[in-house]
């Protein structure tokens, strides 16, 4: 469908080019299309909607997060049925988005109050309990038509009644979540602000904590890199009772390029602290790298490990047997260990095809790396540093397409070690390699499949 629309709207601007000019108004298809029709019980939820508020109606959804439906379903007062909210847009006003929560009583559903949304789409929805009452408190984001980066979000908060809630605080923000940040068993709000209006760009994670059951105070904020263009993932860790909750913010800059910034709230201090930030540069050094690669449980340990990248000595990428000018990176996995980057895994690590190799400690100053970019091999040599001067051949490592290696698998001189992906990582020992005592085995204990999907 969508690809049928924009056909014709191409073609249309085809016409317009050869009648020489013509305007005309190409509705979105969030402004022409009805959201499907619900069934059985929600089903009623949606006929007593469209009773109260008419057919010139926009249905709105979230684009982000758990709640994705115009008719999202919550228990908000806590007495074990559901509330529903409804987000659309009124046919006078497509610019403002409206909330409508309905309640179902003796049978029929409701509506009980209407509250003025902050933006012209829904971004998010999502529920926490953030004071000590019965009720859950409503967060709302909010992205504006015409200017799709800029977001806002809205706590609202009910008052002993469904009937009496209201916003108790609307602000800008690049990402938001509610956690429990200083372990006091109720949510607060967190959230990054970017300032671009002064001279020098600022960005800062805050901590918005509900205090009196009435209003919303930032209670703590730290400065974070500022350079970033935006978030690519965020995970929250605790590892103990006596731990500090804390984000890792996976964030990108420029094209290919990320860090992780990590910002935890300190009780004793009581304020939040980001410890990775270089204060002079006001930015993350620490955690480049120059992939698109997350933070994630590398070794299956139950703690998020940081990648970070630094220059391997003495390698180089090959194209055609003519050597390369790119630089060849080592991966280091690092742990955050107080307020600072412990190392636990040094590795090469290819993302294209979805491994990592751990290099030894014995191995780590003694070898170098040649990438081979026609057929993606990685070859690892002896190494002197103090001569600059790379030795015979110990390990090559590559991957094959998972038919093509069917079918050269029986007169090759690699051996099979894992699949990633449809494809088979196979390797080759040298005799040099064997000496230094590299084996199968130990090479197995060495190879670590990344995957994103559970980490």
């Amino acid at each position: 469908m969508k690809k049928r629309i924009m056909t014709l709207a191409a073609a249309l601007l085809l016409i317009c080019a050869a009648l020489g000019g013509c305007s005309f108004d190409i509705k979105t298809v969030s402004d022409t299309l009805k959201p499907p029709k619900l069934y059985g019980e929600n089903r009623e939820m949606q006929m007593a909607f469209e009773k109260y508020a008419g057919s010139d109606v926009l249905m709105k959804s979230a684009v982000s997060g758990e709640h994705r439906s115009s008719f999202v379903l919550y228990d908000i007062d806590g007495n074990g049925s559901d509330e529903a909210l409804v987000f659309y847009a009124e046919g006078s006003n497509k610019s403002q988005v409206k909330i409508e929560i309905m309640e179902k009583t003796d049978g029929q559903w409701t509506p009980i109050v209407n509250l003025p949304g902050s933006g012209s789409e829904v971004y998010s929805v999502n529920f926490a309990k953030m004071d000590q009452d019965s009720f859950s408190e409503i967060i709302v984001g909010w992205s504006l038509y015409e200017k799709s980066s800029e977001k806002l979000f809205t706590v609202f908060r009910v008052d002993k009644k469904l009937e009496d809630i209201s916003s108790v605080c609307t602000e800008s923000f690049t990402y938001m979540m509610p956690v429990d940040l200083d372990n006091d068993g109720l949510k607060e709000l967190f959230y990054i602000s970017i300032d671009a209006t002064n001279k020098t760009r600022q960005a800062a994670a805050k901590m918005l904590k509900l205090q009196g059951g009435k209003t919303m105070e930032i209670t703590g904020e730290a400065k974070v890199d500022s350079g970033v263009s935006g978030y690519s993932s965020v995970k929250v860790e605790r590892l103990s009772e006596s731990s500090p909750v804390r984000v890792y913010l996976d964030a990108v800059k420029g094209e290919n390029q990320m860090i992780t910034d990590v910002v935890y709230y300190d009780v004793s201090s009581r304020s939040l602290v980001a410890p990775l930030l270089d204060k002079q540069s006001q930015s993350n050094i620490q955690t480049w790298r120059n992939i698109n690669l997350p933070s994630i449980d590398i070794n299956s340990d139950g703690i998020i490990e940081i990648p970070t990248q630094s220059i391997f000595k003495g390698g180089r990428e090959v194209h055609n047997n003519n050597r390369s000018s790119s630089n060849i990176y080592r991966t280091d996995w690092c742990q955050l260990v107080g307020n600072k980057l412990q190392t636990v895994i040094y590795s090469y690590t290819d993302v294209e095809n979805g491994y990592v190799f751990s290099i030894p400690e014995g191995l780590l100053r003694s070898v170098t790396v040649e990438k081979n970019s026609d057929d993606g091999s990685v070859t690892f040599y002896k190494y002197s540093r103090s001569r600059d001067k790379r030795g015979n051949a110990l390990l090559t490592i590559k991957s094959i397409d998972e038919l093509v290696w069917q079918k050269e698998q029986a007169g090759s001189e690699y051996s099979e070690i894992m699949s990633v992906n449809g494809k088979v990582v196979v390797y080759d020992i040298t005799e040099d390699g064997k000496e230094l005592e590299i084996t199968p085995d130990e090479l197995s204990k060495c190879l670590i499949r990344l995957d994103y999907s559970n980490k």
